[in-house]
């Protein structure tokens, strides 16, 4: 009995999985999509554990050796659907082990290359418990549950390949290209529908509907009028290569807009009262310049991190925007290598570089973390060393 439910609950588990990276359809319940993924990310944690105890426990009930798991057998209609299961097994295996251990340790593509075996796994969790399944078998309620569960699936995945084929995305052109250090800023034009990106929110391109895959970019800069959408692209790996290698003549395919990170950002400062810190770490400045542009500079304070002054994106905008209330710190330059001014500190963001800028007493600021994981681990740890609440602290990590 307990076997059987654990294996329920592990597939209930998986398929809201699976739903929460439906993103054409999750992004309008949950427009935070890091929200959805940190809840996606805690169901593979927990959905993972009653996927190994269910086989487990089950050949524990039987008497049977581990390596019945492992075994294939198709001598019987009874073993084939076993099998399906243990095949399943493998897979999951497969996905648990390069999701939960090696992620930081393999590239992109192979990760997300065993991911899509989900797409089997689960069709195969649904046959294997349809004739195996001892609590289904024994409650019709429960196999109608099962069916609806599978006929759930079977709806996502026609959504998903839609998708992959261009449902919920609109074409764009390319209008120009400009190279800033190792930041390209590509400016596009809708073909015919476009979407309306509010400040510091970002979108998923791709390049044909149907064998590419999609990455996110920050929209820095959005006309109403010509409909142009600016994009803010880092030079890394073979996608943005090919992005920042094309020409007028190819579409690309446009999805969103998403991100709520600014949204709370413009809702604080609203308040003149409010006093706000943002850090940036490299291009995760981005999401900062719209706002930027219409911020009192009295109440703003704003760390630029990167590595050299080619690299620091929007840098001569931001430092007459915000005057006193910008700082450049360059972590791979010294003073030779940049032009005598004010607030310009090298090396690595620290407490000693934080509370030199801060006018008040740090509790008393909002605090605006966007950057990659190990940058907002360090700025993290800088805030609590300088007594601040982590209610006070917002993060938006920059990644996919």
């Amino acid at each position: 009995f307990v076997t059987s439910i654990f294996g329920l609950v592990g597939t209930v588990m998986m398929l809201w999985q699976f739903l929460l990276g439906t993103r054409v359809l999750i992004r309008y319940v949950f427009p935070d999509m890091v929200w959805s993924l940190k809840l996606h990310k805690w169901l593979g944690t927990y959905g993972s554990l009653f996927a190994w105890l269910h086989p487990l426990l089950g050949i524990y009930a039987l008497s049977l050796s581990i390596w019945y798991i492992f075994t294939p057998d198709f001598s019987s209609r009874y073993e084939t659907y076993i099998s399906y299961g243990r095949i399943a097994f493998l897979l999951f295996i497969a996905i648990w082990v390069t999701s939960a251990i090696a992620r930081g340790r393999i590239k992109y593509r192979p990760w997300k290359y065993i991911h899509l075996s989900s797409y089997v796994l689960l069709p195969l969790v649904f046959l294997h418990a349809v004739v195996s399944g001892v609590q289904l078998g024994q409650s019709s309620a429960l196999l109608y549950y099962w069916y609806g569960l599978t006929a759930v699936y079977i709806a996502l995945v026609a959504v998903r390949i839609g998708y992959q084929f261009g449902y919920g995305k609109q074409p764009y052109k390319l209008v120009n290209i400009k190279n800033n250090g190792d930041v390209a800023l590509l400016q596009l034009r809708p073909q015919s529908g476009s979407i309306v990106p509010k400040p510091g929110q970002y979108v998923y391109l791709q390049f044909d509907s149907v064998f590419s895959e999609s990455h996110p970019f920050t929209v820095t800069d959005y006309n109403p009028h010509t409909r142009i959408i600016t994009l803010a692209i880092r030079k890394y790996g073979k996608f943005t290569e090919k992005v920042l290698d094309m020409d007028k003549r190819e579409t690309v395919y446009i999805d969103g807009p998403y991100g709520v990170f600014t949204d709370e950002l413009n809702r604080v400062t609203e308040d003149e009262s409010v006093s706000v810190v943002m850090f940036a770490g490299g291009i995760g400045v981005t999401p900062y310049i719209q706002h930027a542009k219409h911020s009192d500079s009295d109440n703003t304070v704003l760390f630029n991190c990167n590595r050299n002054p080619q690299s620091a994106l929007y840098a001569d905008l931001l430092r007459k925007q915000l005057h006193e209330g910008y700082v450049d710190v360059f972590s791979r330059s010294d003073a030779s290598d940049v032009q005598a001014r004010d607030n310009v500190e090298f090396g690595h963001i620290n407490k000693d570089i934080v509370t030199k800028y801060l006018k008040q007493a740090p509790e008393s600021y909002i605090y605006f973390i966007c950057g990659h994981k190990q940058f907002m681990d360090t700025v993290k740890d800088i805030l609590s060393e300088l007594g601040v609440p982590k209610e006070q602290v917002r993060l938006e990590e920059f990644g996919f």
